[in-house]
């Protein structure tokens, strides 16, 4: 068994987030590793669920990072990981650049993902295209949480 002492779990508030969540939580019971729980929000202010667009009289940068900020203190307490260290990271890069960037300047050694999406063949079609990236760019290990059976 690896000896992993920084688990990087990259967030997109998903179906998936909850299962992986508690893939990692016992993964870093195990190994007594640190969990940074992170979410980015790419190419501000496009592609953005509805729930998160600002109000007319709060401004957006704001009012996004204080809706991550509640969804990760959530996720945190969902998953019994409340010393988590919860990251919400406006970029103007990708998010898979960004993940990639984060674990590498944090010395993260594990990265855990949900998968998304359904396909045969290539890995993109398996995996989402963001989750595929970070697999084939970053220097840690990568786990690749599959979605539950419904």
């Amino acid at each position: 068994m690896y000896d992993y002492q920084h688990i990087l779990f990259p967030v997109d508030f998903s179906a998936q987030t909850g299962p992986a969540g508690q893939q990692v939580a016992e993964l870093a019971q195990q190994g007594n590793a640190r969990i940074t729980l992170l979410h980015v929000i790419a190419n501000f202010p496009e592609d953005v669920p509805n729930d998160w667009i600002a109000p007319e009289d709060q401004p957006p940068r704001q009012y996004m990072l204080q809706r991550c900020e509640q969804a990760l203190e959530k996720l945190a307490s969902d998953m019994g990981a409340v010393e988590a260290e919860r990251i919400c990271m406006i970029t103007e890069h990708s998010a898979r650049s960004a993940i990639v960037e984060y674990a590498r300047e944090h010395g993260v050694d594990l990265i855990v993902m949900g998968a998304h999406g359904h396909g045969h063949g290539r890995i993109g079609s398996l995996i989402g295209s963001i989750t595929a990236g970070v697999v084939g760019a970053a220097n840690q290990d990568v786990l690749v949480v599959r979605s539950q059976p419904e």
